[in-house]
């Protein structure tokens, strides 16, 4: 796990304060790879690696990383958790190392562009031939490792977040359209970033550099074969082995015990093979609505694990805030962002890896939202009812997820509102904020973000949710939260053989009458106690209505307002018809505009 950064001169020569520039840029990412940085250049390519070591913690194993011949030059981030599988397919090489980051050199080196799809893991990678000039920039299957890239002239650069973008003197112009994506949602597109001449490259993107052209596609990947005919067991069978590969670590290891189901059967399955290995839980002191730790304390005594509590009350979340705020590279909305970066902060250091739960509702329609889309589309008497009734007009200040009845009238609003949206809105009504902020968006300065999606089946719907919310806003969450604290964390969900089965699954193994994630469910009842199953999903979340007002307090903007766009956002930021949610993006973007000097 590490960050990379790199520069490739199409035409012409290289700028003259590269190497500067190169050093500024892995400066900014150091959180991503505090244990070595190094870079390396040739006939104007540099390529930049901050590691943070986790497989192979030996010198030889750092990067950028070399064939013995030299002709080869690879500098990779994340893990290939199949390494050991790849390298013995390899029996010509001479390995000099122990690492992952060895096998994927030489197994790019053997199959080229081929070769990505034989790796079980997440990455970003470039992959760079001196012989002939070539590059290949390459992401993994789900997109859990980030890539941003920039052409500038002559030149395209890259890293693996925005503010070393910063460093390579690229254009800083907002992307109005991409930031109104963000208000509503919370994350950025995947192909697009806070600024207009930066893009990112989305899962199993590649780009390919030849002779001075950049050709962009995506690699290929196996579906899967459905011949068997009892899918809890081969579901069970695939997530078991993929919590086991991601235990391997040359450094110390955890879990993440939520008290929801999809943790609670990672940090299971983990303890089968690794019975010593810590598990930990945040626990929301002042908020007995949103705190969990119960559950997960529970599970953790019948299981006989490790288990390890921490804590964080509202009067903290103020000064996680602004340390988060101090290390965000680029706007993100997802204020449970603050809860994983406590977490992490607290536990990381010592411990370099965790596993997470994080993926499963996406790939099994564990989401409200899901069960809630397929009720919307039959008829019913409850649904002639809210047709009706103007539910969804309830203000915005009774609703809530604090306590059971303001979460109650949340819920029932957010349904109301589904039903009164003609069918072709209701994707984008169900995974956007900003339902009842329209009169901001029909602001002069707001630039229009149309949501075009439209699914006609569920599995539909789950498909673009992992490119869009997946891609976009969970995974971008486990990969900055740990990252900010030097935590690689792992999500046995996104194995490229659990997302393949899942995707090619039926729909009824998904959702069945009111049981949803069924499969995942008929496969838990074995692993987990009976309990387990009661009560309702919660989510992992921070109490944002009482934060919110004192999060404002402290940190409202203070730069003068001096053009139109930001006026909107200021005039937004205090609107009481704005969202709860909108307000905290708002917030934000706009710190975040300060805090590299961005004008709107």
């Amino acid at each position: 796990m590490c960050g990379i950064a790199g520069s490739i001169v199409l035409s012409g020569t290289a700028q003259p304060d590269a190497p500067q520039r190169m050093q500024r840029a892995l400066a900014a990412m150091q959180h991503r790879g505090p244990d070595y940085t190094n870079t390396v250049a040739h006939n104007g390519c540099m390529l930049g690696h901050v590691r943070l070591s986790i497989i192979d913690t030996g010198t030889a194993a750092h990067q950028p990383m070399s064939d013995p011949e030299g002709r080869y030059i690879l500098v990779f981030n994340g893990e290939v958790f199949n390494y050991l599988e790849l390298r013995r397919q390899l029996p010509q090489v001479a390995f000099r190392t122990q690492s992952d980051t060895e096998v994927v050199l030489h197994y790019l080196i053997a199959h080229g562009i081929g070769g990505l799809h034989a790796f079980n893991g997440f990455f970003s990678l470039c992959f760079y031939d001196k012989q002939t000039g070539q590059a290949l920039i390459a992401r993994d299957r789900m997109g859990e490792k980030p890539l941003y890239y920039a052409r500038q002239g002559d030149h395209l650069f890259f890293a693996s977040e925005l503010a070393p973008m910063l460093q390579f003197g690229i254009d800083r112009a907002l992307d109005y359209s991409a930031c109104t994506h963000y208000l509503m949602h919370g994350y950025y597109p995947p192909d697009r970033s806070a600024l207009a001449s930066v893009q990112k490259l989305e899962r199993q993107g590649y780009l390919e550099i030849r002779q001075g052209q950049v050709h962009q596609g995506v690699w290929p990947v196996q579906p899967y074969d459905h011949s068997v005919q009892d899918p809890p067991t081969t579901f069970g069978r695939l997530l078991e082995a993929a919590v086991e590969r991601r235990l391997i670590s040359d450094v110390p290891l955890c879990t993440f015990l939520s008290g929801g189901i999809d943790s609670s059967l990672i940090t299971a399955l983990a303890h089968r093979h690794h019975n010593a290995i810590p598990a930990y839980t945040l626990r929301f002191d002042s908020s007995a609505y949103l705190d969990e730790s119960g559950r997960a304390s529970r599970l953790a005594r019948e299981l006989g694990l490790d288990h390890r509590m921490v804590s964080i009350a509202d009067k903290d979340i103020p000064s996680l805030f602004d340390a988060m705020m101090q290390q965000m590279d680029e706007p993100f909305g997802d204020s449970s962002a603050i809860a994983l970066y406590a977490l992490t902060r607290a536990i990381g250091k010592p411990i370099k890896v965790a596993l997470s739960g994080d993926g499963g509702d996406e790939l099994l329609g564990g989401y409200r939202k899901h069960r809630a889309w397929l009720k919307a589309q039959q008829p019913g008497i409850l649904n002639r009812l809210l047709t009706r009734l103007p539910v969804h007009r309830l203000p915005e200040t009774w609703t809530g997820r604090e306590n059971p009845w303001a979460d109650a009238l949340r819920k029932l609003k957010r349904y109301s509102g589904l039903l009164h949206c003609p069918k072709d809105k209701q994707y984008a009504y169900l995974r956007s904020f900003a339902s009842d902020t329209e009169w901001l968006f029909d602001q002069p300065a707001m630039a229009a973000w149309h949501d075009d999606i439209l699914p006609h089946t569920l599995n539909a719907f789950l498909q673009a949710d992992q490119r869009w919310v997946l891609q976009g806003d969970m995974l971008v969450k486990t990969d900055r939260c740990g990252m900010w604290n030097s935590m690689e964390i792992r999500s046995p969900f996104m194995d490229p053989e659990v997302v393949a089965y899942c995707n090619a699954l039926s729909e009824d193994w998904k959702i069945r009458q009111e049981h949803q994630k069924y499969v995942l469910h008929k496969f838990g009842e074995t692993v987990l106690p009976a309990w387990m199953w009661e009560g309702t999903k919660k989510g992992f979340e921070i109490p944002l209505a009482s934060a919110l007002p004192e999060l404002l307090r402290q940190f409202a903007p203070t730069r003068p307002v001096t053009d139109p766009y930001r006026a909107t956002l200021h005039r937004a930021l205090h609107h009481g018809h704005t969202t709860l949610h909108v307000r905290y993006h708002i917030l934000v973007l706009m710190l975040w505009m300060d805090k590299h000097h961005l004008a709107g």
